[in-house]
């Protein structure tokens, strides 16, 4: 139902004629809000290639024409992007939109970021911990800040308005960062163990618009720590099955030959 609202709202609104008049009357433009939540709706329902679609829209026709001072108003709008384009494996172009459109008119302006601030450092480390996994390319030092960030403030840092989606998104950062350890690294046990924390509080929290697109990412990597946990040496087993394969595949191959 909320993608045919969507869908007719599309057929009727403007960015030029109706975002201005909508931000003077209600503080914010809720309509171009539906644009970038209708992202999510599309991940929800399985129709990636829309969002994708969507996603192009908004970074093309919305972003641009944004109020530059207004940064709070723009994180808004590009939050559900941020995490789209995250699920699309496009985590670098992700945290290029949050660069050119939040930190850098942040910085510039001198904009306040009130609403959305306890929210920058877990998505700024997401994307970049994201980008580092599609890429398979890690940088140690950023790594370490970022986990060295979590131990210390990961849990504690967040308004109560965000705590749910922080909460999420420090769950997500405790699995990416934890599965690339040794299983006998403490530091491993650690944030698996966070994350677990985090996320269970984060599922079992009660009021609010508890986001289904942020509730499914949530209970997905959820199970995926559980699993990591469960099964700590699997990885390592399965090494050496397959060294051992190699190992008897050679003597094979060998005994072949000296008979001939």
């Amino acid at each position: 139902r909320a993608l045919d609202t969507q869908h007719l709202l599309e057929g009727i609104y403007s960015y030029e004629l109706y975002s201005a008049p909508l931000s003077n009357e209600y503080g914010h433009d809720s309509a171009a809000q539906c644009f970038s939540d209708s992202v999510l709706w599309y991940f929800i329902v399985g129709d990636t290639n829309q969002a994708k679609k969507q996603i192009d829209h908004i970074i093309q026709n919305h972003l641009p024409k944004l109020n530059p001072r207004e940064v709070d108003n723009t994180m808004s709008l590009i939050f559900p992007l941020l995490l789209g384009m995250k699920e699309l494996r496009m985590a670098e172009r992700a945290d290029n939109v949050l660069k050119r459109y939040v930190s850098d008119r942040f910085h510039e302006f001198g904009c306040s970021l009130n609403h959305w601030l306890t929210l920058y450092k877990p998505i700024v480390s997401l994307l970049q911990v994201a980008t580092m996994d599609e890429m398979q390319v890690y940088h140690r030092k950023t790594l370490e800040e970022i986990e060295f960030w979590i131990l210390k403030h990961g849990a504690s840092c967040f308004s109560p308005a965000m705590q749910r989606d922080g909460y999420i998104l420090v769950g997500e950062l405790c699995w990416r960062i934890s599965r690339r350890k040794s299983s006998v690294d403490e530091k491993r046990q650690h944030l698996a163990a966070m994350g677990i924390d985090l996320l269970n509080s984060a599922l079992s929290a009660k009021g609010g618009n508890a986001d289904e697109f942020m509730m499914r990412k949530a209970e997905f990597i959820l199970q995926n720590i559980k699993d990591m946990k469960d099964r700590p040496h699997l990885k390592r087993r399965n090494s050496l099955k397959a060294a051992k394969a190699k190992v008897l595949g050679y003597v094979r191959t060998t005994r072949k030959t000296t008979k001939k």
